[in-house]
């Protein structure tokens, strides 16, 4: 998905606009979770990869971040831009809840393998290690399990009702983490590859510094997306009353 099977988990459901893969989930489905997820599994996430354009859902091969900036407190300041992202495609959705009335969406997800390659510039204190550094860099996760909560409102334009989320809340655990961040000393690669080495030898300073990076993606992703869905398509069109 490149953005990423979530973002299709609630636009699975459809009318005559839709594509006519996708199996109508109707407002008033007794199992409206179960109706959205079949969807995903059997017509949506095999499309992923190569991307679902009449859906909004571009290529997935890699997902694409422009940049990303998260801040540690005051001793650490990281940005990334340019940002690949595989592995997406392959998310598990582990449990579903999708309040309609009030618009409130939970979602448990695990992506079991997800690899990332960026440019990096970090500023600050990790590990006793004073760092202003910029290069290129990757960060590989494994089993990463997320609990996604979000909530939107409803808006009506030009006669038709949308659906616009607002915020997205992450509570995630990762498996486990590798960084390599190129030219962070400049002019000095043993100590570059000494301090990376540090890093990945020490997992719960490298989940508790570098994870949350990771973290502000996944959201940055599902906000967008979501919202970028639910403008194409009002929710007379997604879920239908009959």
């Amino acid at each position: 998905m490149k953005y990423f099977i979530i973002l299709c988990l609630i636009v699975v459901c459809g009318a005559r606009e839709l594509p006519g893969y996708i199996n109508v989930c109707k407002s008033k489905h007794t199992d409206i979770t179960k109706c959205i997820l079949k969807n995903v599994e059997e017509q949506i996430k095999p499309r992923l990869l190569n991307g679902v354009p009449e859906m909004g859902i571009p290529t997935n091969n890699p997902f694409f971040v422009k940049s990303i900036e998260v801040s540690f407190g005051k001793t650490l300041r990281t940005k990334i831009s340019n940002i690949k992202i595989w592995g997406l495609d392959e998310m598990i959705i582990d449990n579903l809840i999708f309040d309609l009335d009030n618009v409130l969406l939970d979602i448990n997800m695990t992506i079991p393998d997800m690899r990332t390659k960026f440019e990096y510039n970090v500023e600050g204190k990790v590990l006793l290690l004073n760092l202003d550094s910029t290069g290129p860099g990757q960060i590989n996760i494994t089993n990463l399990f997320s609990i996604i909560t979000t909530n939107g409102t409803k808006e009506t334009r030009h006669g038709k009702s949308y659906y616009v989320f607002k915020n997205i809340n992450l509570d995630a655990k990762v498996g486990n983490m590798s960084v390599q961040l190129e030219n962070l000393f400049p002019g000095n690669p043993d100590i570059t590859e000494n301090a990376n080495k540090l890093f990945n030898d020490n997992q719960l300073v490298l989940i508790e510094e570098f994870a949350p990076i990771i973290y502000n993606v996944v959201k940055n992703v599902l906000l967008n997306g979501l919202n970028n869905i639910f403008t194409k398509f009002p929710i007379e069109v997604l879920f239908p009353d009959d």
